[in-house]
């Protein structure tokens, strides 16, 4: 079982900074000055490397759309805040049906 790790809430970036995370699916970036660019893991989509990138400018806000490794680039002062989504849990004894649905999905991510 994966244990949440804790994003940095707020951080001031410098023009021209990076900030490298590993982000969940759903994960809020929110930029609360300046100007951010916000690039997603790369993913292979067939034969192709395609790799999602975002500009933000104040007050805007992006959701992260699947798990993995984030960056975060500043092209002026800047300062980002991180919402990382609270888990859900669902008990498999009240739910039988997500418990066998969750069991084939990860038999079908190993394959």
């Amino acid at each position: 079982m994966r244990t949440p790790t804790s994003l940095p809430a707020r951080t001031r970036l410098t023009t021209g900074q990076a900030l490298r995370l590993h982000a969940d699916a759903g994960t809020g970036i929110l930029a609360t000055e300046g100007s951010i660019s916000v690039a997603e893991a790369p993913l292979w989509s067939g034969d192709q490397f395609l790799r999602r990138s975002t500009m933000l400018r104040e007050g805007e806000f992006y959701v992260v759309q699947d798990r993995g490794w984030i960056t975060v680039d500043a092209h002026g002062p800047a300062e980002v805040l991180c919402h990382q989504p609270h888990a859900q849990t669902i008990d498999p004894a009240a739910y039988p049906f997500f418990a066998l649905l969750a069991r084939v999905l990860s038999l079908a991510r190993l394959s």
